[in-house]
């Protein structure tokens, strides 16, 4: 009997390797049909089959089929972690937040040592602003994983969502250690240190964000806002005109450079900005 749940796994196998994902998902549909669940075998099989046209869709972003075939799944395998982590990144994805975190509860208590698992779901932590909990998942992903630098990183912006400035720079420094081309953590701990006034320090973050992304717009608008602090803002200006060249509709790069031109006396440009930002905000 196992022997045809390894070949059902090992042909899926080979159709993804090869990419043949088309070709995938007709097997799988065909497997639907073909077999009812009867056997311990076909349940297996079938959940095999759910849980690989789940992710499929998944990676397809068609994240209502995805949540279907991995609930589907699930029914047939009730211990199968995978379709409840990615069942959860679905839910995620639909903004179905408290079942994403139900979704990960699961897989941990199948997996208590899956870390990735606590960072993604202190990530949904945040997102409903439950810092403290998530701080404690990340927490628990750096214990198993010291070396996640994402972990770290999501840590310090929960840190700094609770006004804990000094901690999160700490968190972002630890993210530079372990990768210093993460654009992002060169942008967050920018973005604390002008919290804390050090502007000078946060240009020169928001400008190695720039380095590693040159398309980083919100690092060029607070680069520019970190200048206007220290009445560069001619420098500044020119920060906001690269933001807007990125992004046309970004109605705040418009704000923030009318809001410079006054402060340089050019009134008319100035109420120009105001203007478009107004509009693209409506």
């Amino acid at each position: 009997m196992q022997d045809n749940v390894e070949k059902f796994s090992e042909r899926v196998d080979n159709l993804r390797k090869e990419g043949k994902y088309a070709e995938l998902i007709d097997f799988c549909e065909r497997t639907f049909t073909e077999l009812k669940g009867n056997t311990q075998e076909e349940r297996e099989i079938l959940a095999i089959a759910y849980r690989t046209k789940g992710i499929l869709c998944l990676i397809n972003e068609d994240f209502v089929t995805a949540a279907e075939c991995l609930t589907r799944a699930i029914e047939y395998n009730p211990n199968d972690v995978i379709a409840y982590a990615n069942r959860g990144s679905a839910k995620d994805c639909l903004k179905q937040y408290i079942e994403a975190i139900e979704d990960y509860n699961k897989v941990i208590e199948l997996n208590p040592d899956f870390a990735e698992i606590y960072n993604i779901r202190g990530n949904i932590k945040s997102k409903l602003g439950q810092y403290i909990e998530a701080i404690e998942d990340f927490n628990k992903a750096i214990e198993l994983n010291p070396n996640d630098a994402d972990a770290y990183h999501n840590r310090g912006n929960a840190k700094f969502n609770l006004g804990q400035i000094a901690e999160a720079i700490e968190d972002f420094s630890k993210v530079i250690e372990l990768n210093p081309n993460y654009a992002e953590a060169y942008y967050d701990i920018g973005l604390a240190k002008a919290n804390l006034g050090q502007y000078t320090e946060a240009i020169e973050d928001f400008n190695k964000a720039i380095e590693l992304n040159p398309e980083y717009i919100e690092a060029y608008n607070n680069c520019g806002n970190a200048k206007v602090y220290l009445g560069q803002f001619a420098e500044a200006i020119e920060d906001y005109n690269k933001a807007i060249e990125l992004f046309p509709d970004y109605a705040r790069a418009y704000y923030n450079r009318g809001y410079a031109k006054e402060c340089l006396g050019l009134n008319s440009e100035a109420e120009e900005d105001y203007k478009k930002a107004n509009e693209l905000r409506k």
